[in-house]
């Protein structure tokens, strides 16, 4: 049989006894199995011979020492250490016979040249095994000797140590403006002021430098910029996902990860409060809401979906998203079956989504907000606020109460006098409108169908309106009674069909077969039956804020709560009820019956008052009763409404109360809800899933972390706190590992470990990994300080170099995985539009809060909507200083993310993203050439420029020094000024075309000339896509 050529070469190394292939056993030329060996046999021989067990032949495993150096039944181990000769592996690598070669032909051929040299030199140096690098636990490395006449620093000495096998040396440092303009970006997400930039400049001391970076590191901006790589990591959106895609609040949580980075929470702390801070003892309301981490999957609620499939799906991805945030593992890869490649089983995988198939949800929710678990979670300020209110009204709770322990005699007194209060029953005066309906009036407008004359009958007081489901009844005067209103009418319904009583664009009060009905875009509460057809009855709604109350003949109803709205549209609806109209909504709907004393208070009208005015007498009935016959609350009843009546101080000190209770209900309604994590009661039991499919359940599994990996402490009950302090353990070999990959990522755009998804055993070793365990262990060991691993890192002089390198230098390490120059990023979607904000002033710098909408193009949202019955479904612009906060906070649809971040990379954030791409296309030049907010912000910058500076030189220089961090040099400045020329002589005979370029956007117009606005604009705008002002050198 004629021989493979690589075959005949390896049989004539062998002959020739050729150093490379017959080692000695230094460790020089010893291969390391788990960097060398272990990556070979995992791309080409675990699929046949790996953790698979239903894909595994002839039992053997390649992924086990054991496997390697026992023996098989009858047969020799596979591996003779020290003689690749006398090894079964080795033989099946060089064979020439299709049925011994391994690998067979059909799954690929035999392995090439250097493959099999490795393996073969492996085995003649004594086939020392080492498991996965990243299975091993973390030492800290011993250091090497400094690179001479550089930095001392640990992370430069270890990065310096691979320098000279690849003939690198160290670049120079990044001149000042290079490197603020770096670390800034960096670390706040934001280009470095005129004035950072000049006092950096000016500042000559040693430590210079590192005061900038303790200055940045302390900003509020900072936990903004690592709170939007957390984003991408948590799927964070502000809707559900899938089809329908509809609106949840989850800003809450956004907000916590900022707080928590600003904080310098210690990443343990950090990690457990997101997956477990609901089951800390006595959690607080914001470790609770850290549990939104894993709520910010997406939810489903479609019509014909099978709840069960999506609780599966849920869990699988909480499963999942927390094993590649934390162990940097493809854990999903093990659902339907053992992992091809790492040694997790498809059990493993289902003891691990046993932790996280207990939470206390439903498959299908989340139709018109929010899907259970929730809670209500009030910001920092909120709680301030209700501290405060809570503190004032119980210092009005003292002196009232001290008050009537004083008056209890005075009140005595009074019951035995002459003096009665024989008004007490009459309704409250102070109504804004009231309509008798006892026939014409010039303060009502009655209308009805062909301007037909009002009909009235004998009514409950003299006459009444006959209503023939046609007629309306409004102020002839305007009504505007803000959000805090009461309405009272008497009614006399002859039908029992859906009839409107009251309407206004705000809300509608309806009569549907007796029950009443209030309705807002918001929400639908209604009565049981309570209204009786030919009867006489009285109505009386009472709103306050979110509050509102109804009363049939002044008795309290309960109401029912109905399915909530909660549409997008709400945000455009004006706070005060206006338009009002009585008895018909519109054309249609109208009641039917008669209309009698209509009176409508800009005010909520309390228990006692809508009781008066539903023609009770409560004081009276009380004080027809003796007074050792009342109960306590009627008591206090009557010696409130004495002093209310005989102590002005009183009275006033009341008004107070109810303001203040007002004010307090009033921010407790406006407290966000946002969903988190709660176990069930009763366990959910999980299951092993054939295939993976929810409906072929196989046996039952208890919740347990990965046999591959340490333990869980004995005694230790399995939850999700377990998990979490799991996670975070000394012991724990990769969530150091992978959390200092993706921070030294962030900061030099090439990770230690180029997968930093996957750390399993197709991954790729890592490019230095005395490196990356040295900062794994310093990260654990020093509490799991990030500001400090950060602060190291921007502190090394690796971190400091310059990138602007010669040819050589540069193509020597195109991706510069080993740091002989300074990083050079793209800067994200996120900051090259808050670096053009920030840049013009418009940015609004506030610090979190309910997501916002910027300018997006027309009609992205309706093409894929599915109508008013569902929420997120119209965009809604923004207006005023929403339209300029940071990136951070626009609304994130999953089904069309913002159009301007999508085209610079951003992700849907349908899943976990541990890596944006960084890609170069024309679509982009063209987002920052014409998006609203990048020409708004050029012809706003140029305005502002202009009243500055006098020349325009000058102007160009400013706008050079804020877009790219550094003065134009002597060949760029000219390019500049001449382009400005240019832009100027095509707006002095267009004058229209300037007019229009600078009346773009939201911003008010300055007092600056407009045609040389708009010159100055287009040179803004030239500067703002340069390649340096969209990198951060």
């Amino acid at each position: 049989m004629k021989l493979p050529l690589f075959q005949l070469a390896l049989i004539a190394l062998s002959a020739c006894g050729t150093p490379y292939v017959l080692a000695d056993g230094s460790e020089s030329l010893r291969p390391d199995f788990a960097a060398d060996v272990l990556p070979i046999l995992t791309q080409r021989c675990f699929a046949c011979h790996g953790p698979d067990e239903k894909q595994r032949q002839a039992d053997l495993r390649l992924d086990r020492a054991a496997d390697f150096f026992q023996r098989h039944g009858d047969e020799p181990a596979i591996v003779k250490p020290g003689d690749a000769a006398d090894s079964e592996l080795y033989r099946r690598l060089v064979a020439s016979d299709p049925d011994v070669q391994m690998p067979p032909p059909e799954h690929g051929g035999p392995l090439a040249l250097d493959e099999i040299t490795t393996i073969k030199r492996w085995i003649d140096t004594g086939a020392k095994w080492r498991g996965h690098w990243a299975f091993q636990p973390i030492v800290s490395p011993k250091l090497p000797q400094p690179y001479p006449g550089w930095s001392e620093q640990p992370i430069d000495r270890l990065v310096a140590a691979q320098w000279p096998e690849q003939s690198l040396t160290p670049a120079e440092p990044a001149d000042r403006e290079m490197l603020l303009r770096r670390v800034t970006f960096a670390l706040t997400g934001l280009p470095p002021t005129d004035a950072e930039i000049q006092a950096f400049l000016a500042d000559q001391r040693p430590d210079a430098y590192e005061r900038v970076v303790d200055r940045l590191l302390a900003s509020s901006r900072y936990g903004e910029q690592m709170a939007r790589q957390w984003l991408d990591l948590a799927r964070y959106a502000d809707t559900h996902g899938f089809n329908i895609d509809s609106y949840r609040d989850m800003w809450r949580w956004r907000d916590w990860v900022i707080d928590a980075y600003n904080a310098n929470m210690p990443y343990d702390q950090f990690t457990i409060e997101q997956l477990a801070g609901d089951l800390l003892p006595d959690a607080t309301v914001d470790q609770i809401t850290a549990t939104g981490f894993n709520r910010n999957h997406p939810i489903n609620d479609e019509m014909g979906a099978i709840p069960e499939e999506y609780l599966h799906f849920y869990a699988a991805d909480r499963t999942n998203t927390t094993a590649t945030v934390w162990l940097g593992l493809t854990l999903a890869c093990a659902e339907c079956h053992d992992h091809k490649y790492d040694p997790i089983s498809q059990r493993d995988y289902y003891q691990f989504y046993a932790f996280f198939n207990n939470v206390d949800d439903l498959g299908l929710d989340g139709r018109r907000g929010n899907a259970a678990p929730i809670i209500v979670s009030p910001t920092r300020t909120q709680r301030d606020q209700q501290s405060q209110l809570d503190q004032q009204l119980a210092a009005l709770d003292t002196e009232l109460a001290a008050a009537r322990r004083q008056a209890a005699a005075d009140l005595a007194a009074w019951e035995s006098s002459d003096e009665r209060d024989v008004a007490a029953s009459q309704p409250p005066a102070d109504s804004a409108a009231r309509f008798a309906l006892d026939g014409d009036s010039d303060a009502v407008k009655i209308k009805r169908e062909n301007d037909e004359p009002p009909l009235f009958l004998p009514g409950k007081f003299d006459q009444a309106l006959l209503c023939d489901g046609r007629t309306s009844v409004a102020s002839r005067q305007p009504l505007k009674l803000g959000d805090s209103f009461s309405i009272g009418l008497w009614i006399y319904p002859t039908t029992s069909s859906e009839v409107v009583l009251v309407a206004a664009p705000q809300f509608t009060l309806s009569l549907d077969h007796g029950e009443l009905v209030y309705e807002t875009l918001e929400r639908r509460l209604h009565t049981t039956e309570v209204a009786k057809k030919n009867l006489w009855q009285q109505i009386t709604l009472t709103v306050d804020g979110k509050s509102v109350a109804l009363y049939r003949d002044g008795e309290a109803l309960p109401l029912t709560v109905g399915e909530r709205i909660d549409t997008m549209e709400t945000a455009e609806m004006p706070p005060q009820v206006t338009q009002l109209q009585i008895a018909r909504a519109g054309e249609s709907g109208g009641f039917r019956g008669l209309l009698d004393d209509v009176r409508v208070y800009a005010r909520a009208l309390n228990p006692l008052e809508a009781q008066r005015l539903g023609g009770g007498d409560p004081i009276g009935e009380i004080l027809a009763k003796p007074a050792d016959q009342r109960s306590p609350a009627e008591q206090a009843t009557l010696l409130d409404d004495y002093l209310r009546k005989h102590d002005p101080q009183y009275a006033k000190q009341i008004e107070q109360h109810d303001a203040f209770a007002r004010q307090r209900r009033r921010l407790v309604e406006s407290f966000p809800e946002t969903m988190v994590m709660r176990e069930r009661a009763e366990r959910r039991p999980a299951r092993v899933l054939q295939r993976g499919r929810y409906d072929l359940p196989g046996e039952v599994v208890t919740p347990d972390v990965l046999d591959c990996l340490p333990p869980l402490p004995n005694k230790t009950e399995a939850d999700r706190l377990a998990l979490a302090e799991w996670l975070v353990d000394p012991r724990q070999p990769l969530t150091a590992r992978v959390a200092v990959n993706r921070y030294w990522q962030m900061l030099f755009g090439t990770s230690l470990v180029a997968t930093p998804e996957d750390f399993g055993l197709r991954s790729a070793p890592p490019t230095n990994p005395e490196l990356l365990d040295y900062l794994a262990a310093d990260f654990r060991d020093h509490g799991w300080d990030v500001k400090r691993l950060i602060k190291s890192i921007v502190m090394s002089a690796a971190y400091q170099q310059t990138s602007a390198v010669p040819a050589a230098k540069w193509e020597a390490d195109p991706a510069n995985v080993y740091f002989a120059r300074g990083p050079r990023l793209r800067l994200t979607a996120e900051q090259l539009r808050d670096a053009s904000l920030a840049a013009s002033g418009l940015l609004n710098e506030q610090i979190g809060g309910p997501s916002v909408f910027p300018y997006q193009p027309a009609g992205l949202w309706e093409a894929i909507a599915y109508g008013r019955d569902f929420t997120a479904q119209k965009y809604a612009q923004d207006y005023g200083d929403r339209l300029y906060r940071r990136s951070l906070y626009t609304f994130w649809k999953r089904s069309s993310p913002p159009p301007n971040m999508s085209a610079f990379d951003a992700p849907n954030r349908e899943f976990c993203t541990l890596s944006r791409s960084r890609t170069n296309t024309p679509q982009q030049a063209l987002v920052l050439m014409n998006d609203p907010t990048f020409v708004e912000a050029a012809r706003v910058m140029a305005a502002k420029l202009m009243q500055a500076n006098d020349t325009v030189d000058a102007q160009i220089t400013a706008a050079f020094l804020e877009l790219v961090s550094r003065q134009p040099s002597e060949h760029e400045l000219p390019i500049l000024r001449q382009l400005y020329q240019s832009q100027l002589a095509r707006y002095q005979q267009d004058a229209a075309a300037a007019k229009e370029l600078v009346a773009i956007g939201e911003a008010p117009a300055a007092d600056v000339p407009i045609v040389q606005q708009a010159a100055l604009t287009m040179v803004v705008s030239t500067i703002m896509n340069l390649d340096e002002a969209i990198h951060a050198n």
